[in-house]
């Protein structure tokens, strides 16, 4: 059977850690290993914390220490270089797997002869439930730009030596890793396991999505040089997606938020309405703590 390596960086969050390494401790029909890439600045050292706990003595988990690394993208890197699977995945340490997620992906993988693989999720905030990326079987065309959802925990792909995330990112690091994986390989169909293989528990604090000048630092990265297998259409839609993403910080004047909203219902239709009213209630910041973005 393949190897499959999956990345675990973790910084600073000891109460999270367990569950997430149980969560890859107990896969279900898959040969891995555990890479965990210690990024801890102010934690103990997660030497001590394997050395004390029974689950440390597992033979498969890997321990990377990597104190220095400035960014979650430096962090995976540092997993990356010592990976040894012919299979690579990656999982962050406040969310947790399903016990199949990497069998079934494995299977897909193996089936369509595809060397990308996504799977659904279930996001997980207080008592409420959103599921993403359950209703489709595959993505293709434009739809990797438009439909697909990057986010690392659900990545499922054949190691690529060569490529790396890119540490000056502090946002949208896995979508252009994503991207730079599909149009280095010449990738036009990704299939996807149409269940919630991963659960995701976001963290309260400073989100990240509100980081406006990353996000256009990684949107820049997608659309330059200029991805010629997306249409011209899907990458105007996919700008001014970014753009509101940006227009989410609290700098931003509401009338730019506005203008911006309206500007992508007229580019992406009544498909965009969701988007653009969660953009405008997170700013409003009364619903936040209600909503599953």
């Amino acid at each position: 059977m393949a190897l499959v390596s999956v990345i675990l960086p973790t910084r600073d969050r000891p109460e999270l850690l367990p569950r997430a390494l149980d969560s890859l401790l107990g896969q279900r029909d898959v040969e891995l290993e555990i890479i965990l890439v210690d990024n801890n600045r102010t934690a103990p050292p997660l030497r001590h914390f394997l050395g004390a706990e029974p689950r440390g003595q597992d033979r498969r988990i890997r321990l990377v220490e990597a104190p220095s690394v400035g960014s979650a993208a430096a962090a995976r890197n540092a997993g990356l270089v010592v990976a040894r699977g012919e299979w690579v995945a990656f999982l962050d340490d406040d969310d947790e797997y399903h016990p199949d997620k990497l069998a079934r992906q494995l299977a897909l993988a193996g089936q369509s002869g595809a060397s990308l693989v996504l799977c659904g999720a279930e996001i997980r905030l207080g008592s409420r439930r959103r599921r993403i990326q359950v209703t489709k079987d595959c993505f293709s065309g434009d739809g990797l730009l438009l439909d697909a959802i990057w986010g690392t925990p659900y990545l499922f792909m054949r190691r690529d030596p060569g490529l790396f995330f890119d540490p000056a990112l502090q946002a949208g690091e896995d979508l252009v890793f994503a991207q730079d994986y599909i149009r280095r390989h010449g990738i036009n169909r990704v299939p996807n396991v149409a269940a919630p293989l991963v659960t995701v528990h976001p963290q309260p604090g400073v989100r990240v999505n509100l980081n406006a000048a990353a996000h256009w630092q990684a949107a820049k990265r997608v659309l330059h040089p200029r991805p010629d297998h997306y249409s011209s259409q899907a990458r105007r839609r996919f700008f001014w997606r970014m753009r509101l993403q940006t227009c989410k910080a609290p700098a931003v004047p509401w009338r730019r938020l506005f203008a911006t909203g309206f500007r992508l219902l007229r580019v992406g239709g009544i498909a965009e309405s969701r988007r653009v009213l969660n953009a405008w209630l997170q700013r409003a910041g009364w619903f936040r703590r209600w909503l599953v973005s």
